[in-house]
Formats: structure tokens, sequence, C-alpha cells
């Protein structure tokens, strides 16, 4: 009986070579952003599973910086375990407990290795970010920084209609104010954020 031998070619050893490396490149650059992630956060149970499976999508950074109360967290958490986050539903509710705890509204920033001292109240004699005096300073402050920090606020310059529309849409996602609330703050953003004429 005559054994044929059959060798694999030299390519197919290099295809698996090539893809063995990019897997495991891959993979390790994974490790790292979750190692990351994991440093940024604050302690606590449930800091893990935030961030091996938020960081999948989501920069810690970004993360970080919204603010929300239980129910909020986790109707988020719900939404993000529809699209494809990998939570079982003990690890969900001990990530929506995490979450609630460290990132509830009115919670102090979290610092991080990437936060400038600006986001996170000033260091090293830099000033932290405020908001300019007027109408609705106030207002804004109790209520917009709740969710955003001050930076992404003073950044922004966007037109009347435009506030309008930011602000109707942070009320229908959970934002507690009044109609007249709302034209006091779209009136202080459009002063003191609005588009320049050109």
């Amino acid at each position: 009986m005559t054994v044929l031998k059959i060798t694999p070619s030299p390519m197919k050893h290099f295809s698996r070579a090539t893809w063995l490396v990019g897997f495991l490149l891959y993979t390790s650059g994974q490790l790292h952003a979750q190692g990351s992630a994991a440093n940024s956060l604050p302690p606590g149970d449930g800091k893990d599973l935030v961030a091996v499976a938020c960081t999948q999508c989501h920069g810690a950074n970004s993360m970080t910086k919204v603010r929300n109360g239980p129910a909020g967290w986790k109707s988020i958490v719900q939404d993000m375990i529809m699209r494809g986050a990998q939570l079982l539903p003990e690890e969900a509710d001990t990530a929506i407990q995490y979450l609630a705890k460290n990132f509830a509204p009115g919670s102090a920033p979290v610092k991080s290795a990437t936060s400038s001292p600006a986001q996170t109240g000033g260091a090293e004699g830099e000033k932290a970010v405020s908001l300019p005096a007027g109408a609705g300073k106030e207002l804004v402050e109790s209520q917009c920084t709740l969710c955003h920090d001050l930076e992404k606020i003073t950044t922004r310059r966007s037109s009347k209609e435009e506030w309008e529309s930011i602000v109707m849409n942070m009320a229908a996602q959970g934002l507690t104010v009044t109609p007249v609330e709302i034209q006091t703050i779209v009136s202080y953003f459009t002063a003191q954020f609005g588009k320049k004429a050109e």
C-alpha cells in the first residue's frame, strides 16, 4: 500500500501565521484599552464589568461624563444590551448599580489619565471652566451639569433654533424643567454661546 504524504504549502503556514499575529495584536489592543478604562473608573463592585462591556464601543472618558439616576442607567444599559452589549441579567444589575452610585446627577467629575485640569475642577494652577454671568446661569448650572460638563457647554456655538432643539431634546430625555425654564435656558445659551453673525 502506498501512502501519500501531503505537506502543506509554505503560503498556508504564512497565512496562518499572519492571521495569528493579527489576532494577537487586536486582542492585546483590546485588553490594553479595557485596562486603561478600568484604571480611569472609580473603584467598586461592577467596575470591571463596566470597563469590559462598555468600552467595547465607548471610550471610558465619554462614559464617565454622563450623569443619571438608577432608572436612567437601567434604561441606558438595557438599550445597550439590545444593541449588542454582552451582559447577563445579573451582570446588568451590577453594572446599573455601579453606574448609578458613581455617576449620579451632581456627582463629581472622574479624574482620568486623559482629563484636563479644567475638566476635573482645576489643578496645577489652571482655572476651572465656569459659566459667564447672565439670566439663566443658575438654571444651567443646576440642570445641564447634571449630565454635561461645563467644557462641553461653553465650547459649543449654536443658533437660537439649534439651542431650542437641543434643550427640547434634553427635556424629552428626562430633563425636568418647565416651559418657562426651557425658554430661560435657551435665551441664556443664545446670548452666551450663540453663533456670531457673519
